[in-house]
C-alpha cells in the first residue's frame, strides 16, 4: 500500500504535538521523596543567632503551601522526621490541620520509644498554641489527657501536661492529678500552671502547703509563683534560691527580687557589690529588716543620682492611675520626714510605704 507524502507529513506533525505535550520525564519516586524533603526543610528552618525570620518568610510561606497543597502523601514524611527527633515541623502539622493529627495521636498511644511519644505530645501541645481553640483538632486533648493519666514514662507524662496547659485555663482535675504525680518535674509543671488556672485565694492555700516539701526544687517553683500572686511568702523562698546550684534559678530569682521591689544589690553604688556570692546574704539581712513592715513599707539604699521624682516613678510606675506622680512623690516624703528633696544622701536609708495602705486624698 502506497501512501502519499502528504500523509506522512501529517503523521510527522501529529506526533511532534503529541511529545510536545508531555513531560519530557515523568518525576520518580526518589525526586518525589528529596523534593518534599527539600520543602519540609524550608518551611521549618532552624534559625541561627541574630538571624531574624522576616528576610525567609515568603520562602517559609510558600513552601508550606506547597506541603499543605500534597496532603496526605507528606504525612507519613512528617512522622519519620518526628521519629527521628524533629520536631520542627510542628508548624507544618499546624497548617495541615486536621490532617496529620490522627498519625501524630497514634505515635503517643502505641510507639514504643518514649522520646518519641513525648515529641508527639509536644507537637500536639505546640498546635494548642498556634490555633485558637476553637480550631483546634478535637482529638488532641483526650490523647494528652490519656498520656497524662496512663503513660509509664515521666518525660511523656511532662509533655502531655505542658501540652494541656499551654497558655489556658487547666481542669482542676487535671491540674490536681499532675499535682500528684510521682515525678518532680510534672509536679512542677503543674505548679507553675496555678496562676492560669487557680483563684488566689486557692492557689495561695495549695502553696502554702508545698512550699513545706523538702525537695528545694518544688519549694523554688512555690516561690516563683507565689510572686505572680504577688504574696510575701515569696520573699524568702526567692533569697534562699539565690544560692542554689543552678544559675539560671538564681538569676531569676534575682531578677524577680529586683523587679518586685526596684532595688538591686549588684553594682559599685553605695550599698551595692560586684561580689555576687554576698547578694544572697545582703537580701536576707534586707529582709530580716522588712519582714515585719513588708506589708506597709520597705526600706531602700539611696543610689547616687537618686530624687524623690525618680524613685516615685520606678516604684509605682503603672500603679492605680488615682495616685498621680506628684502624689506618689509626695506620699514618699512624708515617710521620710526630715529628709529635704535637694539633699538625699548616697547609701542612706530611706522607707517607700505601699501606696496601698494610703488614701491619695490625704496627698
Amino acid at each position: 500500500m502506497k501512501y502519499s507524502k502528504s500523509v506522512f507529513i501529517l503523521t510527522a506533525v501529529i506526533i511532534v504535538i503529541i511529545n510536545a505535550n508531555l513531560p519530557v520525564s515523568a518525576e520518580t519516586n526518589e525526586e518525589k521523596a528529596s523534593r518534599i524533603e527539600k520543602l519540609i526543610k524550608e518551611a521549618c528552618p532552624l534559625y541561627l543567632s541574630g538571624i531574624g525570620p522576616d528576610e525567609h518568610t515568603e520562602k517559609i510561606d510558600r513552601a508550606k503551601k506547597e506541603l499543605v497543597s500534597l496532603g496526605d502523601e507528606i504525612i507519613p514524611y512528617l512522622i519519620k522526621h518526628v521519629e527521628k527527633g524533629d520536631i520542627q515541623v510542628s508548624p507544618v502539622f499546624s497548617a495541615m490541620i486536621p490532617k496529620g493529627t490522627p498519625e501524630l495521636v497514634e505515635l503517643l498511644k502505641t510507639h514504643a520509644e518514649p522520646a518519641v511519644r513525648a515529641r508527639a505530645a509536644s507537637i500536639m501541645g505546640n498546635l494548642r498554641q498556634r490555633k485558637t481553640m476553637d480550631t483546634v483538632d478535637p482529638l488532641i486533648l483526650p490523647a494528652l489527657t490519656e498520656a497524662l493519666y496512663k503513660d509509664k514514662d515521666a518525660s511523656v507524662r511532662l509533655e502531655a501536661f505542658l501540652g494541656l496547659s499551654n497558655r489556658s485555663k487547666v481542669d482542676k482535675d487535671i491540674l490536681f492529678h499532675a499535682l500528684k504525680d510521682e515525678n518532680d518535674d510534672v509536679q512542677k509543671a503543674a505548679i507553675y500552671a496555678f496562676p492560669n488556672s487557680l483563684e488566689k485565694e486557692e492557689a495561695i492555700e495549695i502553696l502554702h502547703e508545698l512550699s513545706k516539701s523538702k525537695n528545694v526544687e518544688i519549694r523554688e517553683a512555690t516561690g516563683f509563683v507565689f510572686y505572680e500572686y504577688r504574696d510575701f511568702a515569696a520573699i524568702p523562698i526567692l533569697i534562699e534560691a539565690l544560692s542554689s546550684e543552678r544559675e539560671y534559678i538564681c538569676g531569676l530569682a534575682e531578677n524577680r527580687l529586683e523587679k518586685w521591689f526596684s532595688l538591686r544589690f549588684y553594682g559599685k553604688a553605695p550599698g551595692q557589690t560586684t561580689d555576687h556570692s554576698k547578694i544572697p546574704k545582703m537580701w536576707e539581712k534586707w529582709w530580716q529588716e522588712n519582714k515585719d513592715t513588708i506589708d506597709k513599707q520597705y526600706t531602700i539604699i539611696i543610689r547616687p543620682e537618686d530624687t524623690f521624682s525618680g524613685l516615685a516613678y520606678t516604684h509605682y510606675h503603672g500603679f492605680d492611675p488615682k495616685w498621680t506622680q506628684e502624689k506618689r512623690r509626695k506620699a514618699i516624703m512624708s515617710a521620710n520626714p526630715g529628709i529635704e528633696p535637694t539633699k538625699l544622701i548616697d547609701g542612706h536609708k530611706l522607707i517607700i510605704p505601699r501606696l496601698e495602705n494610703l488614701d491619695p486624698e490625704d496627698y
